[in-house]
């Protein structure tokens, strides 16, 4: 997984958008950590299979929720708009899943500060949420360096 290490929120709502750009990509807006399973249908509409997880700072999903796949680009692509970010779909072949675990401070879905993105071959398995293994890095991934 590739970490992401601030993700500043957009303070109003709905709790995200999500546009089809001309290109092929997808342009996601998240103004607060809700409503998951909207976003990932949403996303899906748009042409990208994506499980996304919320979970406070302090906690993280188990390491193994399936095969994943070393992506040769980062498959989120940062924009100037805080809280806004690309997709590529052509990023992902069929079978993958893109995996976007992000986090919260103070029990508060609106103060979202970082979290990891991954790519998974494969079913996904459900995030069970852990107290984070800060050697294992933010993401549950290797190490931090």
């Amino acid at each position: 997984m590739v970490v992401v290490t601030a993700m500043p929120l957009l303070p109003s709502t709905p709790a995200f958008a999500v546009e089809k750009n001309p290109d092929g990509t997808v342009t996601v807006r998240i103004h607060e950590l809700a409503k998951s399973k909207e976003l990932e249908n949403k996303l899906a509409e748009a042409g990208v299979k994506a499980v996304i997880d919320y979970l406070p700072d302090g906690q993280n999903c188990q390491l193994d929720r399936g095969e994943t796949v070393p992506a040769p680009v980062d498959p989120l692509q940062d924009t100037e708009e805080d809280g806004t970010f690309l997709i590529d779909p052509k990023s992902l072949e069929p079978d993958e899943t893109l995996v976007i675990v992000m986090h919260f401070k103070h029990n508060d879905p609106s103060k979202g500060f970082g979290g990891g993105v991954g790519i998974v071959r494969g079913p996904v398995a459900p995030c069970v949420p852990e107290p984070m293994n800060h050697e294992r890095g933010p993401d549950g991934g290797g190490p931090v360096s």
